[in-house]
């Protein structure tokens, strides 16, 4: 077909377009050019590896005696898209030269020669590492290795001074530990572990347990003026709804994760900048303030309490002024239970004056019924108030829960947070 003069300008021009396209895509390659990568990228036997070398294109790998040379089995991985022959997976004699040929995409090729020896294995980390409590059981807590760092961290609950376990250790073959892997164990501080291969190469490791706890489990608040021991007794501390002491259901209904720690003073003591007296926190945890700082205690104050881990918990710390106050606010198991005319019971406690009347209150009906209360002796040298509380003759207590209102020498009245029983007898 004749092409006209116009049509060959148009169409000659297009063409040579397209040529240059071509080129320049042919010099800088083409999404469906074939990979030239052709490597082996690991070589291993086991858990061991092998030594690539890429300029020889040679694998050394050295093996523990218990290997045999003539059946040893390997697993390679090579470069993406390439293919090995004569296999990626199989065992080996290595007794003899063996030889790898590695194929890119693109055809091209490169031999490998594995060259395999045995010895005195030269692996001296610890593949595994369990703590076990005195009595045995499952491990306690998941352990953290770290070989780079040399470290082991182990994460747990700690409620006491010192932290001795059992433990279970796995070493490569060969190799042995001191302390040995079945040893028991005080880690209260951090402990060193040697680790000796069997050709003799040494690593050694911290072993570490941090406290996950971040608990707060007493606290005493000095107050000005006052002699009782020189400080507050704490009422209640709560945490996760596990309580040292009774606390009533109003303080704590709201606790979540954190706590209340409830202080009972009297009107008269002054709270204004004081310093804890004595604080007990989880083991190696940390407060923020610090319990060395002053605080003003005459409205809340929050101490959040920090773990070895970084887990956090806040306390707030509330005093609350009362015109008594006991010395035991409630029973550390259970309460006090009044089941006969001639049950006494201690009533020990701190005021501005005297009891002179007492009654039970019912903690849902708030009814109240007259007690008896027989005086022993005045204020001892601590300021405590000694009597003894009991049933008035002919006014039993009904089956309840009951609070403690008191009537002082000086007319005031008020209803305690001391909690007791009414257990009447069985017919």
């Amino acid at each position: 077909m004749k092409l006209s003069a116009f049509s060959r300008k148009c169409i000659i021009p297009v063409l040579f377009v397209m040529s240059i396209a071509a080129c320049k895509k042919d010099n800088n390659g083409s999404d469906n050019a074939a990979s030239s990568e052709k490597k082996i990228l690991t070589f291993k036997v086991d858990s061991i590896n092998g030594v690539i070398d890429e300029t020889t294109h040679t694998i050394n790998i050295s093996l523990p005696t218990y290997y045999s040379l003539s059946a040893v089995p390997a697993t390679m991985t090579i470069s993406d898209r390439a293919t090995i022959s004569p296999g990626i997976k199989l065992t080996l004699d290595l007794t003899k030269t063996v030889t790898f040929t590695v194929k890119a995409e693109d055809k091209s090729t490169v031999n490998y020669t594995v060259i395999g020896k045995t010895g005195m294995n030269d692996q001296n980390n610890i593949i595994s590492f369990k703590l076990y409590g005195m009595q045995g059981g499952d491990p306690l807590e998941k352990v953290t290795i770290d070989s780079i760092k040399n470290q082991i961290i182990v994460d747990m609950s700690v409620f006491g001074d010192a932290i001795t376990m059992k433990t279970d250790i796995r070493l490569p073959y060969g190799a042995t530990s001191i302390p040995g892997p079945k040893d028991t164990v005080d880690f209260t501080n951090p402990v060193h572990y040697i680790v000796k291969a069997e050709n003799g190469s040494t690593r050694e490791y911290e072993v570490k347990v941090r406290n996950k706890e971040n608990r707060l489990d007493s606290l005493f608040l000095p107050v000005h003026g006052l002699e009782y021991g020189k400080y507050l007794e704490p009422y209640a501390l709560g945490s996760y709804l596990i309580l040292t002491r009774f606390i009533p259901q109003d303080f704590y209904g709201n606790l979540k994760n954190d706590g209340y720690a409830l202080f009972y003073a009297l009107e008269s003591d002054d709270l204004y900048l004081q310093k804890p007296f004595k604080a007990v926190m989880s083991k190696n945890a940390t407060a923020t303030p610090t319990f060395n700082m002053l605080a003003d205690y005459s409205k809340d104050v929050v101490y959040k309490i920090t773990s070895e881990t970084g887990a956090e918990r806040n306390y707030t710390v509330r005093v609350i002024r009362n015109k008594v106050i006991m010395k035991n606010m409630g029973v550390y198991y259970g309460a006090i239970g009044f089941s006969n005319f001639n049950s006494l019971q201690p009533l020990d406690y701190r005021s501005n004056a005297r009891i002179s009347q007492v009654w039970a209150m019912d903690t849902l009906t708030l009814a109240t019924t007259p007690m008896k209360i027989q005086k022993s002796r005045d204020k001892d040298d601590w300021g405590i108030y000694h009597d003894y509380l009991g049933l008035a003759d002919g006014n039993p207590l009904a089956k309840g829960t009951y609070r403690l209102k008191v009537k002082l020498e000086n007319g005031e009245e008020e209803v305690t947070r001391f909690i007791f029983y009414g257990m009447p007898p069985e017919n």
